[in-house]
Formats: structure tokens, C-alpha cells, sequence
């Protein structure tokens, strides 16, 4: 008993004794190193990985520029000409500024790895390297917590009251180690990199649905639940997303926002000349798209991390997209922008309709 208790014994001793964390780790090694033949290595996301050894692992990647640039279906070819930005730095059709993060990282950011203890699904459900209907949704807590509680319990009400997948781009350390295709057969799990703070509140849930290689998709928060009738939505999606409307549709929001004291109001607003407001505020939660939106969501993304700026005549003033910091106001501004004025209304109750 005392053998078995032993490094359990020393690890407490470590811990509670005052070290530096180098001396922890020089004190004991073989404590940190977790076996690549274990149940748990299967849950560790990869891309915490080094580099290295992510290439001797020869893992299948689900979506990377190559991938993206080499895609002559007809979706690919629409989100390519809006995620070209990130992927070619020689792009140069719109300015990226001084603080743009640098291309590198950018083709890094679009890259998603398929954990081998999820292959069978990925592949059971993805044919050409899309998934025709799914739920998208983002993950970064710890093993436990109230963050995986939350988003399996949304794994859980897919599971129940839709007959579709549902994708979730994991950016954390390590899923639950009960996660698993047999306990969650329309579970797809990808591996991505967690967007850094400066790309703006909610940039890697838009990531998440931009290179999740979903062609119609609802992209929910980890806190979210669907209920019965929820499926409707996709084929409403399909039916008002379309060549002539390619926009995705955003929740309409209970309240109406202030913005005019917001520093971004005076470039859709000028004295004289009206507001150019093409709809009532959208929050973010319940994003739904068609592959025609593809485009519009990938360009939101790219000028976000590549610090683009909106430009405007004058009385209108130019806008620098980082000054509005977090997606959901870059999305209304954007889709302000391109005059869409289609909203979907009691998301809750699984009733959408269409504000035209």
C-alpha cells in the first residue's frame, strides 16, 4: 500500500511544500508525462501539443488553407473568396492594419485537427469535407466545471430532440474523458486554437462556424439548449439564405441596444442624413446560416483579425472594425453595411420567423 501511495504522497509533499514550479517539475519529471497509450491522451486537444510531435502523430486534419484554396465545390468556393485574406498573405484587395496579427498565425487560426477517439464520426457524417446540417458550438473549460456541464448538456438535447450532428470546435486542454461516439453517436469533435483576446469578444465562435465545414448550420454558445421543432430552423435557413440574400440571420434582441454614444455610431449615423440601421439589433447566440453566407461570415472574421477598416463618405466617418471589440456588434454593423433585413424571432420557443 505504501508503493502505491507513494507518488500520490510526494505529489501532495511537492505541492505544499514552497518551490518554484521549475523545481516541481525538476523534482519528479515522470509526474507531468501523461502516456500517449493512455484513455486520457486521446482527449488532449493536439494543438497543445508541440508541433513536432503533431506531425509524428500523423493526424487527419479537417480544415487547413490548402484544404480551403484546393476546394471546387461550390461552398468552398464561396467561403474561400472570404477566408482568402487569412490564408494568402499576399491578399491586398483590402488594407490590413498596424495591428493585424501576423499572417503565420493567421493560417493557424482556420486549421482544426479530428481526434482519432471521434475519427468514426467524422467520417460517418462528413462526405467531401462537409456536413450538410449540423449545430456548431465551441468549447474551452477544464474537465470539469460548470463550462463542460453546460455544453454537455447541450450535446445532450441534440441528441434528444434533433435528428441532426453537432459539431463542437474544442480549444481547451482536454475534454471529459466519458466523452466518447458510443454515449454520443452525432458528437463531431474538432481540435482548433483558441482565437487571442485581441481578435475581439466572440471571434473564435465565429471561427468555430466558419471552419466548421458545415454548408446550413445554427452556432449555438455552450450554454445553450434546443428543444422539439428545433430542426425547422435548418430548412428555413435554406429557403431565405440564398444567391440574392447570401447573409446569415441573427436572433433578434428583446432590447434595443444605445449605441449612439458608441464611437462606431458615426459610421452608420450622420446629422442630416439619417441612420443607415437596416434592422433592429441581433445578438450573437443563434447564428444560422446556408453556404451562401459562407462568404459574408469569413469576410466578418477576416477583418477582425486583420484589423481592417470600413470605409465611408463623408459625413459618415471610416471605421476601424477593432474599435467596435467584440463580434456581435461587428456582425450588426456589418450586416447594417450590406442592408440585410432578414431577423428570426422567438429563438426560444423554436418559432422563427422572417422580419422583411
Amino acid at each position: 500500500m505504501a508503493a502505491l501511495l507513494g507518488p500520490h504522497l510526494k505529489l501532495c509533499e511537492l505541492m505544499l511544500s514552497p518551490v518554484s514550479h521549475s523545481q516541481f517539475v525538476e523534482s519528479d519529471p515522470q509526474l507531468y508525462q501523461v502516456s500517449t497509450a493512455s484513455y486520457f491522451f486521446q482527449h488532449v486537444n493536439v494543438v497543445a501539443l508541440p508541433k513536432r510531435e503533431r506531425k509524428q502523430m500523423q493526424l487527419e486534419e479537417g480544415s487547413n488553407c490548402p484544404l480551403l484554396a484546393a476546394d471546387m465545390t461550390e461552398a468552398g468556393c464561396i467561403l474561400w473568396k472570404g477566408i482568402e485574406g487569412i490564408c494568402n498573405s499576399n491578399w491586398t484587395e483590402i488594407p490590413a492594419g498596424s495591428k493585424s496579427i501576423p499572417p503565420k498565425k493567421l493560417t493557424a487560426m482556420v486549421k482544426t485537427y479530428v481526434p482519432t477517439n471521434f475519427a468514426v464520426n467524422y467520417h460517418h457524417f462528413y462526405r467531401d469535407g462537409w456536413l450538410p446540417r449540423a449545430f456548431v458550438s465551441y468549447f474551452n473549460g477544464p474537465l470539469e466545471g460548470a463550462q463542460s456541464q453546460a455544453i454537455e448538456m447541450l450535446i445532450e438535447s441534440v441528441h434528444r430532440f434533433s435528428v441532426y450532428p453537432i459539431v463542437v470546435l474544442h480549444g481547451g486542454m482536454a475534454t471529459p474523458v466519458h466523452w466518447n461516439p458510443e454515449i454520443y453517436p452525432r458528437l463531431v469533435l474538432l481540435s482548433m486554437a483558441e482565437l487571442p483576446p485581441v481578435a475581439g469578444f466572440g471571434a473564435t465562435q465565429l471561427a468555430a462556424a466558419v471552419i466548421s465545414h458545415v454548408q446550413t448550420g445554427i452556432l449555438l454558445s455552450h450554454g445553450a439548449l434546443v428543444f422539439p421543432g428545433i430542426d425547422r430552423f435548418f430548412a428555413a435557413a435554406e429557403r431565405e439564405i440564398h444567391a440574392l440574400y447570401p447573409y446569415p440571420i441573427l436572433t433578434a434582441s428583446y432590447f434595443e441596444r444605445e449605441v449612439h454614444t458608441e464611437a462606431y455610431w458615426t459610421h452608420v449615423c450622420a446629422e442630416g442624413l439619417g441612420c443607415n440601421q437596416s434592422m433592429h439589433w441581433s445578438q450573437l447566440e443563434g447564428i444560422s446560416w446556408s453556404f451562401y453566407a459562407l462568404d459574408f461570415l469569413a469576410s466578418t472574421l477576416r477583418s477582425m483579425l486583420r484589423d481592417e477598416a470600413y470605409s465611408a463618405e463623408a459625413p459618415y466617418v471610416p471605421l476601424r472594425v477593432r474599435r467596435t471589440r467584440d463580434v456581435e456588434t461587428l456582425m450588426n454593423l456589418a450586416l447594417w453595411k450590406a442592408g440585410a433585413n432578414k431577423q428570426s424571432f422567438g429563438y426560444l420557443d423554436n418559432l422563427l420567423q422572417i422580419a422583411l
